[in-house]
């Protein structure tokens, strides 16, 4: 009997952790999703993060990426609260002095709150896929090595002729000492 009771109580409980409650989709296309969650975070009961998962995995079955979490106003709600206390004061005396000798007090309060309705908005994208052929047919540890194109280009680019850099030497003395050097003939 307290098993299945218990199982009577479980039962509610599990059926409302599978369904989405308080997370939406805002906006979906072809190559992008929005999912509205009261609050960015996987903290028990709700578990808002994950059921957030599971629509962005239901939108894009084949991959997803965040681009962003973002907080933002969705309106907002006025709370007023308005109170009235009254206390009367009626001695035990005869009904005609009563009505002279009556003694009250009124007092009234009055509060009133505006809270800003904040939603938390994931924005997600499908994950490109890469054309055919863009991977490594057999992945290993060490891969072959990328192979610069334009290696040789730079390479001549850096080297100088002997010939040039010759009076390069002569115009860096003459710089440091401040006299030409003498010409050799």
């Amino acid at each position: 009997m307290r098993v299945f009771l218990g199982m009577l109580i479980a039962l509610p409980a599990c059926a409302g952790c599978t369904t989405t409650k308080g997370v939406r989709y805002v906006y979906q296309d072809r190559d992008f999703g929005v999912v509205g969650v009261p609050e960015n975070s996987d903290r028990w009961p709700n578990h808002y993060r994950r059921q957030a998962e599971k629509l962005m995995a239901a939108h894009f079955p084949e991959g997803h990426e965040i681009v962003r979490a973002e907080e933002v106003v969705e309106g907002s709600r006025t709370l007023k609260i308005q109170d009235s206390k009254s206390a009367e004061l009626a001695p035990q005396l005869p009904g005609e002095l009563v009505k002279v000798a009556k003694l009250g007090r009124n007092a009234s309060r009055c509060q009133s709150d505006t809270l800003q309705i904040k939603e938390c908005r994931i924005v997600y994208r499908r994950v490109p896929r890469a054309p055919e052929g863009a991977f490594a047919k057999r992945p290993t540890l060490t891969p072959t090595q990328y192979i610069d194109p334009n290696e040789a280009e730079r390479r001549k680019a850096n080297e100088k002729p002997p010939e040039k850099a010759a009076p390069e030497r002569k115009q860096k003395e003459e710089d440091k000492s401040g006299k030409q050097p003498a010409k050799a003939e």
